[in-house]
C-alpha cells in the first residue's frame, strides 16, 4: 500500500560526478543542499554572492560576473553607517565604503572563475516577485530595509523569466560552451501576499523553466519543488515557521536528487566521504588523551588513503 504520491524522475543524459567543479547559486535552499555537497567533499561555489530569491537577481549578477566588470563606490547606498550593494544581501555591507566594494568584487571574481571551470550549474529560483528601484531599470536582490517608497514591486511574467534565463546561459556558454545547466524551483513557500500569488509565482517559474529547457540543449529541470508538494505533502516536513522545508525534507531531496542524476561511483564516493566527514567531526565526551590521538591518528589515515584515490575532492 502506498502512502504517497511518488514524483517520477525522468532520468538527464548525463551523470553527476565529483571529478568536476560545480557551481550552485539560488534562494536559501541552495545553500542547504550545497551543504550537502561540501560535507561529501565535492569541488562546489555555493552562493559566492549570497542568496538571490528572484531570476532576475540571479541572471543580474550572473551578468556582471561574467562581465568582468568591477563595482564602484557610486554603486553603494548607504543606510544607518552601513554600505550596501543592490546585487548583493547583507552579508557583504559594510560601514567601510572600501571594504563593501572589496567584498563585492571578491565575490564577482570567484564566481566568474567558478562559471569558467564548472561543468555543472545548479540555479534555484524562488520567486517571480521582485522589487525594482524607483527611477532605475534595475530589480534588487536586497531591499536593505530601504524606505518601501523607494521600490515598485511586482510579479516578473512568464515570457520575460523565460527570455533572462535563455540569455544567461548563452551568455554563460560564451565562456563555458560544455557546461550543463540546472535548474530547480524552491520548495520555500513564500507567503507574505498569500496561497494564490505564491501558488501564481511558483507556477510562473515552472512554466518559463519548461520553456528553456525546451529550447535549449544541455538544459535539465530537477523537480524539488514537486517532490516537497507531492512526496512530502505534511507539514511534519516544514521547519517551525510552516515555511521553510525541515530538515528530513532537506535530506529526502538531497537523496531524490542523488538517485536521479548521480553515477555509481560519485555515490559509492559520497557515502564514504560522508562516514568520513562524520569521523572529522567527531566530539568526545572524555579527555582520554591516547584514545582521542589513537581515532585521529586512523581518521587522518583513512582520510589520506581515500583521498588518494579521489583527488579531485576537498576535505
Amino acid at each position: 500500500m502506498e502512502f504517497t504520491t511518488k514524483v517520477q524522475l525522468i532520468k538527464p543524459g548525463f551523470e553527476l560526478s565529483p571529478q568536476g567543479q560545480m557551481l550552485m547559486m539560488g534562494s536559501c535552499f541552495t545553500d542547504n543542499i550545497g551543504a550537502r555537497f561540501r560535507d561529501a567533499m565535492w569541488p562546489v561555489a555555493v552562493n559566492p554572492c549570497g542568496v538571490q530569491f528572484n531570476p532576475a537577481s540571479i541572471c543580474r549578477v550572473l551578468q556582471r560576473a561574467l562581465s568582468d566588470c568591477s563595482m564602484v563606490e557610486d554603486e553603494l547606498a548607504e543606510r544607518d553607517g552601513l554600505w550596501h550593494s543592490w546585487l548583493f544581501d547583507s552579508h557583504f555591507s559594510s560601514t567601510d565604503k572600501a571594504e563593501a566594494i572589496r567584498n563585492v568584487n571578491d565575490a564577482l571574481t570567484q564566481t566568474r572563475n567558478a562559471l569558467t571551470q564548472s561543468s555543472v550549474i545548479i540555479l534555484t529560483l524562488g520567486t517571480s516577485w521582485v522589487y525594482r528601484l524607483v527611477g532605475t531599470p534595475d530589480v534588487v536582490s536586497n531591499c536593505h530595509k530601504f524606505p518601501s517608497s523607494q521600490f515598485e514591486r511586482y510579479r516578473l511574467t512568464v515570457d520575460e523569466v523565460a527570455a533572462m534565463l535563455v540569455q544567461t546561459v548563452a551568455s554563460i556558454r560564451e565562456i563555458n560552451p560544455e557546461v550543463r545547466i540546472i535548474f530547480t524551483v524552491s520548495p520555500i513557500r513564500h507567503f507574505k501576499d498569500g496561497a494564490h500569488q505564491n501558488m501564481l509565482s511558483k507556477s510562473t517559474l515552472l512554466l518559463a523553466i519548461d520553456q528553456v529547457c525546451q529550447a535549449v540543449d544541455r538544459v535539465d529541470y530537477f523537480p524539488a519543488y514537486e517532490i516537497v508538494m507531492d512526496e512530502l505533502r505534511d507539514y511534519r516536513f516544514y521547519a517551525a515557521d510552516m515555511v521553510h522545508p525541515s530538515e528530513v525534507a532537506i535530506e529526502y531531496l538531497w537523496q531524490r536528487f542523488r538517485e536521479w542524476c548521480f553515477s555509481a561511483d560519485a555515490n559509492r564516493a559520497t557515502d564514504e566521504a560522508l562516514r568520513l566527514r562524520s569521523r572529522l567531526n567527531h566530539r568526545f565526551l572524555t579527555a582520554d588523551t591516547a584514545t582521542q590521538q589513537a581515532f585521529r591518528a586512523q581518521t587522518d589515515k583513512l582520510l589520506a588513503e581515500f583521498l588518494s584515490r579521489h583527488p579531485y575532492l576537498r576535505p
